[in-house]
C-alpha cells in the first residue's frame, strides 16, 4: 500500500512540473507580443487592416497569419523560435490577389485581363490587370524572446507602398476632345511580386488600363502602377495606346500606336514621366459638324481570375 501511495505521488510530480516543454502541457511558456506597424509621416494611414505573417526558421510553434488594425496588435509566440516575418495589406486593394501564403512561394498578383483589340494585334502577350496598392514590410529575422516580469516584445513595422508609379504624356493629339475611350497598356513588366524575397519576380506580362485626355493641351496623360521591371530587366518596354471616336455613318473610328518606351522607363532622372508624340488629327464626323459630342460603348475588358 505504502508503494503504490509512493508511485502516485511520483507521478503527481512529473505531471505537474514544468522542466522540459514538451511536458509541459498545462503551463505552455506562451507569452503575448505587440506588434506594432508604423506609417512614417502619415497622419492617418493608408489602409485599414493589415495581416502579418511569421514564418517559421526554426523551433516547433507556428504563428502563421494574423490579421490585425492597420496600427497593429497582438500575437501569441513561445519564446526560443524563430521567424521572417510580413507585414502587408491584403484587404484595401481592389486588385491585388495572393498565393501561397504559408511558403516561400508566397506572391502577390493580379487576375489575367481580356482586351479582344489589343489580344489581335499583340497575341503573344499575356494581359494583366493594373495592380493598385502593395503596402509591405519584411523582418527577415525575428526571435522570440521571453521577458522577465511579465514584460511584453515589440515588433516594429514600416510598410512602404512596394509598387511603382509612372506618368505619361502624349503629345501633338490634335482633336482629341473628339476621342470618346482610351485604352493603354504597358508590356515587359513583372507579372506578380515574390513577398518574402520582397522584389518583382521575373515573369513577363502587360499590364492593361485607360487613360485620360486634356482637350486644352491635345493631350492623352495619365498614370499606372507596376510590380516593377523582371531582374535581369533584358526585355524591352512598350507602351500603346487605342482609341475610338465617332466617324462617319454612325460608325466608331479606331486608332492604334506603339512606342519603345524602355530607356524612359528605366531612366533614373526623370521622376517616372514619360513624354512621347504622336503627331495625329481626330476630326469629327463631316455630317455632324464640329461641336458634337457623341458617345462610344466603354472599352471590351474582361477580368478572369488565375490560378497562381
Amino acid at each position: 500500500m505504502q508503494k503504490y501511495i509512493k508511485y502516485i505521488l511520483g507521478m503527481m510530480l512529473v505531471l505537474t512540473s514544468c522542466t522540459h516543454k514538451d511536458l509541459c502541457y498545462v503551463h505552455p511558456h506562451y507569452s503575448q507580443v505587440k506588434v506594432v506597424i508604423n506609417w512614417e509621416t502619415r497622419r492617418v494611414a493608408p489602409v485599414m487592416e493589415m495581416r502579418t505573417n511569421f514564418m517559421l526558421t526554426e523551433g516547433d510553434f507556428v504563428i502563421g497569419r494574423t490579421d490585425m488594425s492597420m496600427y497593429g496588435g497582438y500575437i501569441e509566440a513561445m519564446p526560443g523560435n524563430t521567424y521572417k516575418a510580413l507585414c502587408y495589406d491584403y484587404v484595401n486593394t481592389e486588385s491585388i490577389y495572393f498565393a501561397h501564403e504559408n511558403d516561400d512561394n508566397f506572391m502577390a498578383y493580379t487576375i489575367e485581363g481580356t482586351r479582344n483589340s489589343y489580344e489581335d494585334l499583340f497575341p503573344t502577350e499575356q494581359l494583366m490587370q493594373e495592380p493598385d496598392q502593395l503596402f509591405l514590410d519584411k523582418i527577415d529575422e525575428v526571435e522570440m524572446e521571453e521577458l522577465p516580469n511579465g514584460g511584453v516584445q515589440e515588433i516594429h513595422f514600416f510598410p512602404t507602398n512596394r509598387l511603382i508609379e509612372y506618368t505619361y504624356e502624349i503629345r501633338k493629339v490634335k482633336g482629341v476632345r473628339y476621342v470618346n475611350s482610351i485604352g493603354v497598356a504597358c508590356s515587359g513588366v513583372s507579372k506578380s511580386y515574390k513577398m518574402v524575397e520582397d522584389r518583382p519576380s521575373d515573369e513577363i506580362a502587360t499590364i492593361i488600363f485607360n487613360g485620360s485626355k486634356d482637350s486644352e493641351a491635345e493631350t492623352i496623360c495619365g498614370s499606372f502602377h507596376l510590380f516593377g521591371h523582371c531582374k535581369e530587366g533584358s526585355n524591352k518596354n512598350y507602351l500603346s495606346v487605342e482609341v475610338r471616336y465617332p466617324s462617319d455613318n454612325n460608325t466608331t473610328g479606331y486608332r492604334m500606336m506603339r512606342w519603345d518606351v524602355t530607356d524612359q522607363m528605366h531612366d533614373d532622372t526623370n521622376n517616372n514621366h514619360i513624354v512621347l508624340d504622336w503627331d495625329t488629327e481626330f476630326e469629327p464626323p463631316t455630317n455632324e459638324g464640329a461641336g458634337m459630342d457623341a458617345k462610344v460603348e466603354p472599352w471590351d475588358e474582361v477580368w478572369i481570375p488565375v490560378e497562381m
